[in-house]
């Protein structure tokens, strides 16, 4: 009998067979290529979410390490943020495979954060999508896109308010003021 820990479970692995003698996994993650956005929930203290390459939404709980819920998407993503008040999550999607594009490369999903059904889905971009944020009154959405574009959407309809052209490389970062009236970005040039 083997003993192993994974942050305060303790686990008893049989060692003749190599099986965990209790249910669950030992270890839980994403599991291709890379994790690229990671997001806190503001209404939900220990509560973040990642996204990544292995195309699963993953919602975790900081304080005893464990997976709360998750969900695939179709495709790669990027970059994820949670709604002010936390009832929906963001997220960018986009990236490569082996230098391939995907099909959904430049689009967005908005989540249900209770059971992470698809609320809204839309595209406008064609190029990956870096950064995603919410304003802090939770009235606009804007991402940013590699092909150097920003796009602005309503928040409730997610109908398009602005495309914001300027950037010679792709947007790499966004994030509005703390009164929800400017947006910055920076560029890859």
């Amino acid at each position: 009998l083997l003993v192993a820990t994974a942050g305060a479970e303790i686990y008893e692995v049989d060692d003749a067979e190599g099986m965990q003698l209790h249910a669950g996994p030992l270890q839980i993650g994403h599991c291709a290529l890379e994790c690229w956005g990671a997001a806190t929930n503001p209404a939900v203290p220990y509560e973040f979410c990642t996204v990544g390459d292995d195309k699963s939404v993953r919602i975790w709980h900081a304080n005893d390490d464990s997976l709360v819920k998750m969900c695939m998407l179709d495709t790669m993503a990027r970059c994820v943020c949670y709604a002010p008040d936390g009832s929906f999550i963001a997220v960018g999607l986009g990236g490569d495979s082996d230098g391939k594009k995907q099909r959904k490369d430049g689009g967005f999903v908005i989540l249900n954060t209770e059971d992470l059904t698809i609320i809204h889905e839309a595209r406008d971009s064609k190029d990956i999508i870096s950064a995603i944020k919410i304003s802090p009154d939770g009235t606009t959405l804007a991402l940013a896109s590699h092909d150097g574009c920003i796009y602005v959407y309503n928040v409730g309809d997610f109908a398009s308010k602005a495309k914001c052209r300027g950037h010679k490389g792709g947007v790499t970062g966004i994030d509005f003021s703390v009164d929800s009236a400017f947006l910055q970005s920076t560029s890859s040039q």
